[in-house]
């Protein structure tokens, strides 16, 4: 069995030898692995097949139903997720919600965010159960730089409150549509979080150092949220754009002044946080989507 994707210390995403899809768990099966690591066999205790396999998982494995399972006693520790305590009738939900995002954003998703999915929403349906309610800090940024994602995160809400009566908060919507974004990029959570944060940073200084409140509407802002998108996780893995000629930077350094006085504050921002300046190319391509982002509000 290779490892696809490490969900926790305990518990994994494999292809067994037969290329199916698995969830694995043991203790420390998932401690310091990577992707494409073989499982340490010895180390498994439980082996789930994913919903795109057979019809459900096994009833003898999920024997609960919503309301039986959301109890205080049934919660487990967040850290080891018990998988089986996720009702059969939660994964179908997730399944039919998954297939509809993945025709709406024309993407194919893995098994795995049918777990991912129905393994939070279980734990926030407890949490709506007891009372006890998580604010999603990123809610309004989730609006903005993701709008299909938590707009098709929306109907997921409505397809729960359908099957289990349950209403829950927007807040959960923004995190659902965190995980579609996790699952379209193949990233983590953690760093789809940190995407999310670094674009609401960029834009704040953007806003505040030119004086400018955009149209979140027009396409010169949509232009340039995709491009922060993209520049978010290049800076975070250390990539850059291939190189343009330095007279393509120096020409826009010259023409577009205030811009680029803007995007050097932006350097000071990510050199502080990150411990390193943006490249000449990087700079070069901010400058140019805050020039017309500034230019469609200003007018000029």
């Amino acid at each position: 069995m290779h490892i696809l994707k490490v969900l926790n210390n305990n518990v994994v995403i494999v292809k067994d030898d037969d290329c199916l899809e698995k969830v694995v768990m043991g203790k420390g099966l998932g401690f310091q692995v990577k992707p494409g690591q073989l499982v340490e066999r010895n180390k498994i205790e439980k082996i789930f097949t994913l919903a795109d396999e057979v019809s459900a998982p096994s009833p003898q494995v999920i024997p609960h139903n919503v309301s039986a399972a959301a109890t205080p006693q049934a919660t487990p520790p967040a850290s080891s997720p018990d998988l089986g305590a996720v009702p059969p009738q939660l994964y179908q939900i997730c399944r039919d919600f998954v297939t509809q995002a993945g025709e709406r954003l024309h993407l194919s998703f893995r098994n795995s965010l049918t777990l991912a999915l129905a393994d939070h929403i279980f734990y926030a349906l407890q949490r709506l159960i007891k009372g006890e309610h998580v604010v999603n800090a990123l809610l309004q940024e989730i609006k903005q730089f993701y709008p299909e994602e938590y707009s098709l995160s929306t109907l997921a809400l409505e397809l729960i409150k359908k099957q289990t009566g349950l209403n829950l908060p927007e807040d959960e919507a923004g995190f659902i549509a965190l995980h579609l974004v996790n699952a379209a990029l193949d990233e983590n959570m953690p760093k789809t979080m940190e995407v999310t944060r670094l674009i609401a940073d960029i834009l704040s200084i953007v806003n505040t150092q030119l004086g400018i409140s955009p149209d979140n509407h027009s396409l010169d802002y949509t232009r340039f949220i995709t491009h922060l998108k993209f520049f978010a996780h290049r800076l975070l893995l250390k990539q850059d754009l291939p190189p343009c000629a330095d007279f393509l930077f120096d020409e826009i350094k010259r023409h577009y002044p205030v811009s680029y006085n803007c995007v050097k504050r932006i350097n000071m921002y990510v050199k502080q946080r990150f411990g390193h300046e943006i490249s000449r190319d990087e700079i070069t391509f901010l400058t140019v989507h805050i020039e017309r982002v500034r230019n469609a509000t200003t007018g000029q």
